[in-house]
C-alpha cells in the first residue's frame, strides 16, 4: 500500500475516528471470542455444539438482517450504529456478571450469541453502507481494504491477547475487555461529524412502502448484473462451505494437534497476518476493472488451500495453510465486496449491504452447524475437503461462462 493513500486516507478525520475506533472495538470481539470457544469446547468436547453455537446467530441475522438494512436508509446510520453497539455492549456486560456468578453454560452462551447477533445486525449494514460516504469514490476500494486489515489486524492481535489476559486473570477479564472495546468505539462514532449527510441524507424511501417490499428490492438489487450476481454466487458457496474452517479450529486444535488454547490463539493469529498481507496488497487497488478475475481466482486458491489444511497433520503446516488461506480470504473478501459497492446506488446501499451482512454472518454459522454435524459422523477432515470440492466446482463452472457474463456487466464507479 502507497504510503500517501494511508495519509489520505488518516488524514479524513472522519475516517480515521472510524478505523481507529473499528480497530479496538474488534479486537476486543475477538478476545472475548478466541476466549468463549475454548471454553465452549472445555464444556462440550463436542464438535456438534459447536456448530449449534455458531448456528444460533443465524436465524436472528436473517430476521433482523433486513430491517437493518431498511433503516439504514431510512434512518441517521451514525445513530444506527450507536444504538447497536449500545446493544452489544449490554451483552458484553452480561455475558460477563452471569460468568461472574458460576452460572454460565453453553445454553446461556447461545441465547446471548443470538442477541448479540441481532444487535449486530441492526447496525451493521449502516456500519458498512457510511463507509463509502467517508472517502472519495476514487478510495472506497482502498476503504475498504483499510477495513478489511483492521478486522484482521483485530484478528491477528485479539487471539495473542486473548491468550495472554486468560493465563493471567481468567475469562473473565476476557469479556470486560470486550465491554471496554464497545465503549471505546461508541465514542469515536459519537465524535464523527457528518455534516454533508445531515443536508443530503440517502433518499427517503417513500413511508408507504413496506420494510418487507424494501427489503427485498435491496435483494433484488444484487440480481439486476450478471456479475454482481455471479459474485453473490460465488460468496454464498464460499460461506458456506469453505468459511465454517475458523469455527471447528477448537476441536482441531484439540483432536488433531493436541494443543490447548495457546495452540488456537496463535493458528488464529496466523490466518490473521496472511489476511492482513491480503488486505495490504487490495489496498493498491484505486478502480474497479479486473476485480471479477481476482474473485474467481482467489475463489480457486481457497479451495486449495483448505484441502491442503485438512489432508496435513504437522501443526505448523497447518499455520502456514492458514496463511494461505487467510491471504487468501481477504483478496476474495475486498474483491467481491467493491465488485458490489461500486454497483449499487445509494439509495439502496443500506439494503444491499444488509443482505452482503446477512450472506457473510449468516452462512457461515449456517455452513458451521452442518460441519459439526459431517465431523461427528466422518472425522474433521472430510467436511472441508467436501465443502473445497463444491467451491472448486462452483468456481469452475463460473470460469466457464465468465467471458459471457463480463460481457454483459456494467460495472460502474459508485457516485
Amino acid at each position: 500500500m502507497k504510503i500517501s493513500t494511508v495519509r489520505q486516507l488518516f488524514g479524513n478525520r472522519n475516517f480515521a475516528l472510524f478505523s481507529v475506533g473499528n480497530v479496538l472495538s474488534l479486537t476486543g470481539n475477538w478476545i472475548q471470542l478466541v476466549a468463549v470457544s475454548w471454553l465452549i469446547w472445555e464444556l462440550t468436547s463436542s464438535t456438534v455444539w459447536l456448530g449449534i453455537v455458531a448456528a444460533s446467530q443465524f436465524v436472528p441475522i436473517f430476521l433482523v438482517g433486513p430491517l437493518g438494512g431498511v433503516l439504514a436508509d431510512r434512518l441517521d446510520r451514525r445513530r444506527l450504529i450507536l444504538f447497536s453497539n449500545g446493544g452489544g455492549l449490554f451483552c458484553a456486560l452480561a455475558l460477563f456478571a452471569i460468568y461472574s456468578t458460576g452460572h454460565l453454560n453453553v445454553v446461556i452462551i447461545c441465547i446471548i450469541r443470538a442477541l448479540q447477533a441481532a444487535f449486530q445486525s441492526l447496525g451493521q449494514p449502516a456500519r458498512l453502507a457510511v463507509v463509502p460516504r467517508l472517502v472519495p469514490s476514487a478510495q472506497q476500494t482502498a476503504a475498504i481494504a483499510i477495513g478489511n486489515i483492521s478486522l484482521h489486524t483485530a484478528r491477528l492481535l485479539g487471539p495473542i491477547l486473548s491468550g495472554v489476559v486468560v493465563a493471567v486473570s481468567g475469562i473473565g477479564l476476557a469479556m470486560l475487555v470486550n465491554a471496554v472495546s464497545f465503549v471505546v468505539f461508541i465514542s469515536c462514532i459519537a465524535a464523527i461529524r457528518l455534516p454533508e449527510l445531515a443536508r443530503k441524507a440517502p433518499r427517503s424511501p417513500d413511508r408507504r412502502t413496506g420494510a418487507f417490499s424494501e427489503a427485498i428490492e435491496g435483494m433484488a438489487c444484487l440480481g439486476r448484473n450478471k456479475a454482481i450476481l455471479m459474485t453473490v454466487v460465488l460468496a454464498a458457496v464460499m460461506v458456506l462451505f469453505a468459511r465454517p474452517i475458523m469455527f471447528m479450529l477448537p476441536a482441531y486444535v484439540d483432536m488433531v494437534f493436541a494443543e490447548g488454547m495457546a495452540g488456537l490463539s496463535i493458528l488464529i493469529s496466523m490466518s490473521a497476518a496472511g489476511s492482513i498481507a491480503g488486505g495490504l496488497s487490495m489496498a493498491r487497488t484505486r478502480h474497479s476493472s479486473g476485480l471479477m478475475k481476482v474473485v474467481l481466482l482467489s475463489s480457486l486458491a481457497i479451495a486449495a488451500a483448505a484441502t491442503a489444511f485438512a489432508l496435513v497433520r504437522e501443526y505448523w503446516v497447518a499455520g502456514a495453510f492458514l496463511v494461505v488461506l487467510g491471504f487468501m480470504n481477504v483478496v476474495f473478501s475486498v474483491s467481491s465486496q467493491s465488485v458490489v459497492q461500486h454497483a449499487v446506488d445509494e439509495d439502496t446501499r443500506g439494503r444491499v449491504m444488509s443482505s452482503w451482512f446477512m450472506l457473510n454472518r449468516g452462512g457461515p454459522a449456517l455452513g458451521t452447524f452442518f460441519f459439526g454435524i459431517l465431523a461427528d459422523l466422518i472425522g474433521l477432515s472430510w467436511p472441508i475437503i467436501l465443502g473445497s470440492g463444491v467451491v472448486l466446482i462452483t468456481v469452475l463452472l463460473c470460469l466457464l461462462y465468465r467471458r459471457r457474463v463480463l460481457e454483459k456487466a456494467n460495472i460502474r464507479p459508485a457516485t
